[in-house]
């Protein structure tokens, strides 16, 4: 689930975005990315709160992206989604899956709703892949597979157990490995930590 948010330019150049903020949907209450942490609980679209276990941050260089320009993020303006959908600005990893149920998806995706890449909208006015700049990907990862609401827009949270992680062909894959290569290593214990998380939580409630 990475979420990117623009960073100053080493060069000192002038932004080229606005200031782009996350607000992600907490079970408390809204929290910005940037003070999100593991432990916090999120709502999702299933109506039960998920936990993050495990919480990547990377900063990506312009430079490095100018060397692998896929891996820059999808900008998907305010409401370009369907009525004030995403509510504010918000930055997408390319192959991060956004939940897309705007009346336009019966017409271009043959059904109601569809969760597809972010890259995969860029035909969409008002999404577009960046130029290459500083950007901070951060990516949580949850207790359980689903969707959470960020900036007012459904996207899929992550989750160590989904097939896509299972096959070396899946561009999704592929991209979480080049932005966070540990993840090929931590698996193991976060699939372990998620399978682990119901129990917990059952054995606290009683």
């Amino acid at each position: 689930m990475p979420i990117a948010l623009p960073l100053p330019s080493a060069s000192g150049e002038r932004a080229s975005l606005p200031p782009v903020h996350a607000i992600l949907a907490g079970e408390a209450g809204p929290v910005s990315l940037q003070a999100l942490g593991t432990g916090d609980a999120l709502s999702t679209a299933a109506g039960s709160p998920e936990t993050v276990i495990w919480l990547g941050r990377r900063r990506i260089t312009a430079a490095r992206l100018a060397a692998a320009p896929r891996l820059s993020p999808v900008w998907i303006r305010r409401g370009a989604l369907g009525d004030n959908i995403p509510a504010r600005d918000l930055l997408l990893s390319p192959e991060q899956r956004v939940r897309f149920s705007d009346p336009r998806a019966g017409t271009w995706f043959g059904t109601a709703e569809i969760a597809v890449a972010a890259l995969q909208l860029t035909f969409i006015p008002g999404v577009e892949q960046i130029a290459p700049r500083d950007v901070l990907y951060v990516h949580p990862i949850l207790s359980a597979a689903g969707a959470i609401r960020v900036n007012g827009a459904w996207i899929e949270a992550a989750h160590p157990g989904t097939p896509e992680m299972d096959d070396p062909a899946s561009p999704m894959r592929q991209e979480l490995l080049r932005l966070f290569p540990e993840l090929v290593t931590l698996r193991g214990r976060l699939t372990a930590a998620a399978t682990a998380r119901p129990a917990a939580t059952a054995a606290n409630a009683g």
